[in-house]
């Protein structure tokens, strides 16, 4: 094979990513609809959280590292830095569209889209960086113990950073 062959297939392999990154977007997208139905209507759930949820990811290539007895894999193997943490739980809340959701919920989601930390308990690190998002945008709003949401009405866009307002005075966002 020469250079000229080997870009010819990468072109190739990288608009076959692209559909099945568009595909895996949709899917995760009607998963969290489905979710978010059973949460409202499933009588046996009585608003809890969904008994058994689907474990959407990255997809894991064969060898690339252990995984628990949970299916999950271990935190080693995981790749860092393709999804910042931060961006990770804006982009939840903002697509939540207003629903209060737990730091455990934000950090499930914020997992499926990539996101990874070595901090344990994650819910720790979604409340920390909670703290300084809700500082610099009055939009995040804690709503209860560990539970937070984002102000219907906004015009921002799941995936837009900044800049934010940063708020001053007596009423911190806290």
């Amino acid at each position: 094979m020469d250079a000229d062959t080997i870009r010819v297939r990468l072109r190739e392999i990288q608009t076959q990513l692209g559909r099945v990154e568009a595909e895996r977007s949709a899917l995760m997208t009607l998963a969290e609809g489905y979710e978010d139905w059973l949460r409202v209507y499933d009588p046996k759930l009585n608003g809890n959280a969904v008994a058994a949820t689907i474990h959407v990811g990255q997809p894991r290539l064969k060898g690339s590292g252990a995984l628990t007895s949970t299916g999950k894999e271990t935190r080693s193997s995981a790749v860092k830095g393709t999804v910042s943490v931060r961006g990770a739980i804006r982009d939840v809340l903002i697509a939540a569209h207003g629903a209060q959701l737990h730091s455990a919920e934000i950090w499930r989601r914020a997992q499926a889209l990539g996101a990874t930390t070595d901090v344990s308990p994650p819910e720790d690190l979604v409340d920390l960086n909670l703290v300084s998002i809700r500082k610099r945008d009055p939009r995040f709003k804690k709503v209860g113990v560990r539970t937070f949401a984002f102000i219907e009405g906004s015009t921002v866009e799941p995936g837009r950073r900044g800049p934010f307002p940063v708020t001053v005075g007596a009423d911190s966002g806290r």
